[in-house]
């Protein structure tokens, strides 16, 4: 449902995604994440130059999913590897971006 939800939004352009993606990320359930990452991530590149007040949360969640590994909650190496990858390819590529999509904004829009 989580996904759904954020992918309505990202369809749309809605700027609130940006910060919900963050959140998603950091809040998802081990479950498939090292696959499930990838997705949120590809979601908020697509934003562009609009994703760089997100890169501080993108690297809070590196430490959140290193953390998850030093306390046992998260199996380490390749697979918590692949999750902490995607997300520093996204920074790197959000870094990288010159463009962004025109953005709407929930409180503007009608619903």
């Amino acid at each position: 449902i989580r996904m759904g939800a954020f992918k309505a939004l990202v369809k749309y352009h809605f700027q609130e995604a940006i910060a919900a993606g963050v959140v998603f990320a950091n809040t998802q359930t081990g479950w498939h994440s090292e696959s499930r990452t990838g997705q949120i991530m590809n979601l908020i590149v697509g934003y562009g130059v609009a994703a760089r007040s997100a890169i501080p949360g993108l690297k809070a969640v590196i430490t959140t999913f290193n953390a998850q590994v030093q306390r046992g909650e998260f199996p380490g190496r390749e697979t918590n590897g692949l999750r902490v990858k995607a997300v520093t390819d996204a920074i790197t590529a959000i870094e990288a971006a010159t463009a962004q999509p025109e953005l709407r904004h929930i409180s503007s829009s009608r619903l």
